[in-house]
């Protein structure tokens, strides 16, 4: 299990890192710096959000009792960090980089979605033995 773990965290950086690069290539060619940045901090947040809710669900199957309070209390740090970066890194930028802060957050979240689905019908087709 922990190898499929490690191969899922492995494909998501790279697939979500390809991604990013395209996009921030294409903004720096037309002269868009904010909107260049704005996808390298919505990628990374999401990279760091996506990976945090792992651990944090992890911890919570392992801990019960005691990761509960630190569960909310973190999902609410999350969400407040989320929410402060596009407002502080943009504040005086155009409209549109918040919406591009956005798409570039939700995607390690796409990402992961579309590998987890891949390996859902792999499974499906040819199931794996037992980790």
């Amino acid at each position: 299990m922990h190898e499929r773990h490690r191969q899922l965290c492995a494909d998501v950086v790279k697939q979500t890192l390809i991604a990013v690069l395209i996009a921030t290539a294409a903004f720096v060619a037309f002269g868009r710096w904010t909107y260049a940045e704005a996808v390298g901090a919505g990628s990374g947040a999401g990279l760091l959000s996506l990976f945090h809710i792992g651990k944090s669900f992890y911890r919570l199957t392992k801990h019960s009792r005691t990761s509960v309070a630190v569960l909310i209390v973190e999902s609410l740090a999350r969400v407040l960090f989320a929410g402060i970066v596009p407002v502080v890194l943009f504040r005086h930028g155009p409209l549109w980089a918040y919406f591009i802060y956005l798409a570039a957050f939700v995607a390690p979240l796409a990402v992961t979605a579309a590998w987890m689905r891949q390996e859902f019908k792999r499974d499906l087709v040819c199931p794996r033995a037992a980790d």
